[in-house]
């Protein structure tokens, strides 16, 4: 009896690990797995061996229809719902600079990529969202190697890579979001600071801001070195932050640093501006739609993507929505935007579709189209100028064309046009 029962453990024990190994082995042997192993061996090495630029399509070398890019602490339930399915695979990133990537096949794993970069060894700076196979393999990257320490001392690094779009952004631009330490410094207003703006010079600020009983402010002081500019900055600011002001610097390589002035305006576009201070002249560099210590707004002051800032950008059609926007500083030191091919949202936004909407599988009327159904849905890119791709919760996705700012071409309906408010429901509108 001792002998059958000793018998039936060992049975027992010798199929769960069978079972186990088994398992492991379908895991480890799978084409998930496999993708995801040559995949990062790719990413942690392309950078070190002088490829520092190249396409996007040769980068990410396997066959998947679409990304996905998962925020910091999002949980699993939310990202199998943005997927469709379940995945053993999916983990929770529990900081803010991890990766949680997953590449899609016909509604199943192709390549999943965690951790943080210094121990997985490489980044890819991409905002959440979905991104599909063929509007990556347009868009070239460009890598760098960030060298970092820990708390013993002992010095680690890993590849950075950041991708863009080479057909409207100049070779040397990119959607770089990492910035020096030292690219921003916040000053309150009020503050007399000390501060080396150019070349061998030291410069004392000053800047004061004054709030009636109305709440309507006045610049009271702006000076640099006991000259006034007052009216210089007064002229570019409609209502001026009462807070903060801004030392930028730029472009790491030259001597010069930037005064950066915040004006809230009177909507919901905020605006900073830019000057430069030289032997007792200050000159106007331009703007951008951020202010420069946003979670949205990155200032690239290093190697060949110096002096580009990437920053929140207000979209032009279908609703009040926000995207990266790219600015560069030129060779006349004038900050210039960079169009964009394609716009992708600093956040998801979503809505109800209330009707059937034809969507197009490309940015072209002739393409091939579908019938989307009512239903909840969400907004993946525009082009900022017709088009808006769009994803029901099935996983469909379309793009719909607009006329102008949010029309929609109806053949049902008298005019022959419909508004979009008037077929989605939560679309996010305000001044």
């Amino acid at each position: 009896m001792k002998k059958r029962l000793i018998k039936v453990i060992c049975i027992v024990i010798g199929v769960a690990v069978l079972t186990v190994v088994t398992i492991f082995a379908c895991r480890y042997f799978s084409r998930c797995s496999k993708n995801t192993r040559e995949l990062e061996v790719r990413l942690s090495n392309t950078g070190l061996s002088g490829d520092t630029r190249g396409s996007v399509g040769e980068l990410l070398a396997l066959d998947y229809d679409k990304l996905y890019v998962f925020a910091p602490y999002e949980s699993k339930e939310r990202m199998e719902s943005k997927l469709g399915f379940k995945s053993y695979l999916l983990k929770e990133s529990v900081s803010e600079n991890m990766l949680n990537y997953m590449f899609v096949k016909n509604g199943k794993p192709a390549a999943y990529l965690y951790g943080h970069p210094e121990i997985i060894g490489y980044c890819i700076n991409l905002k959440s969202g979905a991104y599909l196979k063929s509007h990556l393999d347009e868009m070239n990257y460009e890598v760098q190697t960030i060298e970092i320490g820990n708390s013993s001392g002992e010095e680690k690094q890993y590849q950075d890579y950041n991708f863009y779009f080479q057909d409207t952004i100049e070779q040397e631009t990119s959607s770089v979001v990492v910035q020096s330490s030292n690219a921003v410094t916040v000053v309150p207003v009020g503050e007399e600071i000390t501060v080396s703006l150019s070349e061998d010079s030291t410069d004392t600020i000053r800047y004061a801001v004054s709030e009636n009983e109305n709440f309507e402010r006045t610049i009271e002081e702006f000076s640099i070195n006991g000259k006034d500019f007052k009216d210089q900055i007064a002229n570019k600011l409609l209502e001026p932050s009462k807070d903060n002001y801004y030392i930028i610097d730029l472009v790491a390589s030259d001597s010069y640093k930037e005064i950066a002035v915040f004006d809230e305006g009177p909507s919901s576009d905020p605006e900073t501006h830019f000057f430069r201070y030289e032997k007792g002249r200050l000159s106007y560099l331009g703007s951008i739609t951020d202010y420069p210590d946003s979670p949205t707004c990155h200032f690239q002051n290093q190697g060949s993507s110096q002096g580009e800032i990437v920053a929140s950008y207000r979209l032009g059609v279908l609703q009040t929505w926000f995207a990266q926007g790219y600015w560069k500083l030129n060779q006349n030191n004038r900050l210039e935007f960079q169009e964009q091919s394609v716009y992708y949202p600093i956040r998801e936004y979503e809505a109800t579709l209330l009707t059937e909407l034809t969507v197009y599988q490309d940015k072209d009327l002739e393409s091939t189209s579908t019938q989307m159904q009512p239903g909840e849905v969400t907004f993946l890119a525009t082009d900022d100028k017709n088009w808006v791709q769009i994803e029901d919760k099935t996983g469909l996705q379309g793009w719909f064309y607009l006329q102008g700012y949010d029309t929609i071409a109806d053949a049902d309906s008298e005019s022959g046009e419909i508004r979009a408010g008037e077929i989605f429901e939560g679309l996010e509108i305000y001044d």
